[in-house]
């Protein structure tokens, strides 16, 4: 902490960094989505204000220590499975699951979001080396076999 200036921390610099870039680091992902006779969609978006390519996929997985944890990766359709959004752009997604899941079994949807500015070259110069911070966002969310 500087003396002369008390009200200078780089610890709430950083905080405040955090809690306004993280509004523009999200997107748009149901909390919890139902699996019914091995099928369930849902709407994707992007609210942010750049493009992003999105990966998604369906895994087993568990709370362990109040932390989810990520089983193996589930037999199943997932479509699409990756795509781009403009800014304010919906997808909808398909899932269909090609393996057997008993009633009761919490899933999991993984969904990330990676800014696609992040794969631009240097302005002027297709040619120079550029280093670049890329902050990708993964939301995982329940889904629910009843």
């Amino acid at each position: 902490m500087d003396a002369k200036r008390p009200w200078v921390r780089p610890e709430l610099a950083l905080w405040v960094l955090f809690i306004f870039g993280a509004r523009q680091l999200g997107g748009q992902v149901p909390a919890v989505l139902e699996l019914r006779h091995g099928e369930a969609s849902a709407l994707i978006g992007n609210p942010t204000r750049e493009a992003v390519r999105v990966t998604v996929e369906l895994w087993y997985g568990a709370v362990v220590d109040q932390e989810v944890v990520l089983g193996r990766e589930v037999r199943a359709l997932v479509a699409p499975a990756t795509f781009a959004l403009q800014p304010g752009e919906r997808q909808a997604l398909r899932i269909r699951v090609k393996e057997p899941v008993p009633p009761g079994t919490v899933l999991r949807l993984v969904v990330t979001f990676t800014p696609v500015a992040g794969e631009l070259t240097a302005p002027g110069d297709a040619t120079a080396a550029v280093a670049r911070v890329v902050l990708a966002t993964r939301l995982i969310t329940k889904v629910l076999v009843p």
